[in-house]
């Protein structure tokens, strides 16, 4: 496949995207409209938000004793308890973890190969060093798929920046 046909292939899954996207509009601004009514994040019913509860409790990601604490402080069963049960960890992070983050990001590139016209995501490389970039051996296993590579940075947000191996 040529840059031309990969290209065309691109536009077709970003288009596809644009219009899913589009056609869920109204469900987007039922949930924006539930929100502002119910003052809350969540808009499940009572009984989704009881189930994610119990599946949390069930596989241990929500340890009995925060629904103990919980119990302690408001009664359980309001919805603002149930919340705070699926919230229970804490995963507050300083504000310095951002910047971080950003920054560790930089050196991560996703590496896709295209078949019939579909990008195909393989796995991920690391920036070493300013020309050396360190994969698995499995995502790249033969001469032929490193030359077909496309390596992206910044594929999380904003611009990305495309490479081809072997050019």
């Amino acid at each position: 496949m040529d840059h031309d046909e990969r290209g065309a292939a691109w536009r077709y899954q970003v288009e596809a995207a644009a219009r899913r996207y589009a056609e869920t509009e109204p469900e987007r601004r039922d949930v924006e409209q539930q929100r502002k009514a119910t003052d809350t994040a969540v808009v499940d019913t009572s009984e989704q938000i009881i189930a994610r509860a119990d599946r949390l409790l069930k596989s241990g990601e929500v340890p009995a004793q925060a629904v103990i604490e919980l119990g302690k402080e408001q009664p359980l069963g309001g919805l603002a308890s149930l919340e705070r049960i699926i919230g229970a960890p804490n995963h507050l992070q300083a504000v310095s973890f951002l910047p971080r983050g950003a920054r560790a990001a930089a050196t991560v590139a996703r590496i896709s190969l295209f078949d019939s016209g579909r990008e195909i995501p393989k796995g991920t490389r690391s920036l070493v060093s300013r020309r050396l970039l360190l994969t698995n051996n499995r995502v790249l296993p033969d001469e032929e798929s490193k030359r077909a590579a496309v390596i992206e940075f910044r594929r999380g947000g904003g611009r990305s920046s495309v490479l081809r191996a072997g050019g």
